[in-house]
C-alpha cells in the first residue's frame, strides 16, 4: 500500500508570504540605511551641537589660559629675582634710602621701584 505524502501548509501562505519575501529581499538595502538614519539622528547631530558649544567656549578658554600663563610668568620672574642675592641687596639698599628720606622728611616715601 503506497501512501500518499501528505501536503504540508506552508507557515506563511498568500499576502503575507509574499511580504516577508519582500521584506528579506530589500534586507540588505533597508539595513544600512535604517542604521545610517540611526547615527545621523542620534549620533551625529548631538555630536555637531557638542562641537559648537565647544567652539564658543574654546575663545573663553584660551583667555583664561593666557591669563594663567602671563601669571605663571611673571611669578616665575619673581621668584628668580629673588633668588638673586643682587637682587635682594638692591632692594634692601633702596628701602634703607627710603627709610633714610623719610627720617629727614624731604624725600617722598612713594618713590622708587615697584617690587618692594
Amino acid at each position: 500500500m503506497i501512501t500518499e505524502p501528505s501536503r504540508q501548509t506552508p507557515l506563511l501562505a498568500g499576502p503575507v508570504a509574499g511580504l516577508a519575501r519582500g521584506v528579506a529581499y530589500w534586507t540588505p538595502v533597508w539595513l544600512p540605511l535604517a542604521l545610517l538614519a540611526q547615527v545621523c539622528l542620534l549620533g551625529l547631530r548631538p555630536a555637531l551641537a557638542e562641537h559648537r558649544r565647544l567652539l564658543r567656549a574654546e575663545v573663553e578658554v584660551e583667555e583664561r589660559h593666557r591669563d594663567a600663563r602671563e601669571r605663571y610668568e611673571r611669578l616665575r620672574a619673581e621668584s628668580l629675582a629673588w633668588d638673586d642675592e643682587v637682587y635682594r641687596e638692591r632692594l634692601r639698599r633702596i628701602r634703607a634710602q627710603r627709610a633714610a628720606g623719610a627720617a629727614e622728611g624731604g624725600a617722598d616715601p612713594g618713590a622708587g621701584p615697584e617690587h618692594d
